[in-house]
């Protein structure tokens, strides 16, 4: 089918149909896949926050207020598919900034920082070639903010590292032959959405920012928890801090 697939021809069925403009939609959007991470920014602006959407896409949506910013948070289930159906009806509602804080898994030794910067992304997931046009369709997706992200955090003392990602549907099939070609072509890491969230978030004429921490790792070949899930408060408020002043920054380039 993929084969066939036009992505230059229009879709008979558009999030237009069922998502209707809201007003003062906020245009800068933070979406996470972290539950501790959400309760975080919840609690620290819990007296400005408000739902923004009710909707069966999202597990808990906010949006605050911050230095005369209006950010809306998304806190939302894994997978490159219900990503593109999310973008999709985020571009309805007038949004034109999207900032990713997901989990990757460590394929390499040596990787030190809590959080890494993806500069391209291997496509191993269904969803980015219906966004791609034919003649754009290839391994690797450039992640076009990496650079912004990178010279944002240098400037800010904020260690990270960066390094290709090598994006897959299949979690718990990330076998010893499939790690090892994806570390020999260059991938540092592993998740699940980012070379999916660029090639939609492109086609819509998005901006999008994706950043990781440190989840897991597979390197050598053995499973390690790292920070998978338990991320302790002090983290919290730091990625907190780091994350509203990089979001602040976008929205005045």
């Amino acid at each position: 089918m993929s084969d066939v697939v036009s992505t230059l021809e229009p879709s008979i069925f558009t999030a237009g149909y069922l998502i209707k403009k809201i007003k003062n939609f906020p245009e800068n959007i933070v979406i996470t896949w972290h539950k501790q991470l959400f309760n975080v920014f919840k609690n620290k602006f819990i007296s400005s926050c408000k739902s923004i959407l009710h909707t069966d896409l999202f597990l808990e949506n906010i949006s605050f207020d911050y230095k005369g910013l209006n950010i809306g948070l998304l806190y939302v289930n894994m997978g490159a598919p219900l990503f593109a159906v999310i973008t999709e009806e985020l571009k309805v509602l007038g949004v034109k900034n999207i900032l990713c804080l997901g989990n990757c898994g460590i394929l390499v030794k040596d990787i030190n920082t809590e959080i890494i910067v993806p500069t391209k992304a291997m496509i191993d997931e269904g969803t980015s070639y219906h966004y791609l046009s034919e003649n754009n369709k290839q391994d690797f997706i450039i992640l076009n903010n990496a650079l912004y992200i990178s010279d944002f955090f240098k400037l800010n003392g904020i260690p990270f590292t960066e390094g290709a990602v090598w994006t897959t549907d299949t979690p718990y099939r990330e076998t010893k032959t499939s790690v090892d070609y994806a570390v020999s072509k260059g991938c540092i890491c592993v998740d699940m959405e980012c070379s999916a969230a660029q090639a939609v978030s492109s086609f819509l004429d998005i901006n999008l920012y994706q950043i990781f921490l440190n989840g897991d790792s597979l390197s050598e070949n053995k499973w390690k928890r790292n920070k998978l899930g338990k991320i302790n408060k002090d983290e919290s408020e730091v990625y907190l801090s780091c994350i509203l002043a990089l979001l602040k920054s976008i929205s005045e380039r």
